[in-house]
């Protein structure tokens, strides 16, 4: 992941061929370009919008991925409540 956000923090001072030779450097695919950063940012909402309802005891966090199932991006947190729900 953070070379993935390494590159979208540089990506804007480089042309096209040296973005593709940076990707390739740093063996990123087409899918890590996109719908990874975009799986991170709808976490980082996701975890926010759940903090803020002051109803979570813990949060668990797992390890980012792609949904091969429904080929969406999805959060990767275990939330449990303080009523005791998952």
């Amino acid at each position: 992941m953070e070379k993935i956000k390494s590159y979208h923090s540089i990506k804007a001072f480089m042309n096209e061929e040296q973005r593709e030779k940076v990707a390739t450097m740093l063996n990123l695919k087409k899918e890590d370009l996109t719908k990874r950063l975009e799986g991170k940012e709808a976490e980082y909402e996701f975890l926010l919008r759940c903090y803020f309802l002051n109803k979570i005891e813990d949060i668990i966090a797992f390890e980012e991925g792609i949904s091969r199932l429904t080929n969406t991006v999805t959060t990767d947190f275990l939330f449990n409540t303080k009523e005791g729900k998952r």
